[in-house]
């Protein structure tokens, strides 16, 4: 199956994923330090547990190092005026549930995870650029992109559909989170 027919599938979710009002608050000027660190540190904790459960399975992003995202992640966070943030609780439930998960289950959140990172991080970079020009962005850097679409892309069939709608569903459960946290 095509990584094209899986993404028609999972359209729907995709699309209230990225309209979530957290994530139209991440590219407007409203935006805060303190509310885009918040996001960071959620982000690691989602992060650290994934690519440790996929360490734990055989090491299967080893053929992958580029892809990984928790050390770009704690790069960002270490740069000056970066306030501490708290986990959320959407992020330590995320954070439970990868860890039982199985190597095949996994290729579903690298998909919806370091894919969306790749794509729709880029955007949300850019945009953080102007809005707080100080902040790092290393997180959405990714090097050797079309090896990664590739390298990912062969490892999905159909069966990814359930537990990629599950990622999704974490991702808006983490903005649902961020958007009542700060009132937005």
């Amino acid at each position: 199956m095509s990584r094209q027919k899986l993404k028609v599938m999972l359209d729907d979710i995709h699309r209230e994923a990225e309209s979530h009002r957290w994530v139209k608050h991440m590219f407007s000027p409203k935006i805060t330090l303190p509310q885009y660190a918040m996001y960071l540190r959620n982000q690691l904790r989602c992060y650290e547990a994934l690519e440790t459960r996929c360490f734990m399975c055989n090491d299967m992003l080893k053929d992958l190092p580029n892809i990984k995202r928790a050390v770009p992640i704690s790069h960002d966070l270490m740069h000056p005026g970066i306030p501490r943030g708290k986990t959320l609780p959407s992020a330590g439930e995320y954070a439970k549930r990868v860890m039982i998960l199985n190597e095949d289950q996994l290729w579903a959140h690298i998909y919806v995870r370091h894919f969306g990172d790749m794509y729709g991080g880029e955007m949300i970079g850019k945009a953080l650029s102007k809005h707080l020009p100080d902040v790092g962005t290393e997180y959405y850097e990714f090097e050797g992109k079309q090896n990664m679409i590739e390298y990912v892309s062969a490892k999905l069939t159909e069966t990814h559909e359930k537990e990629a709608r599950k990622v999704f569903q974490d991702a808006i459960n983490l903005y649902e989170d961020l958007a009542n946290y700060y009132a937005i």
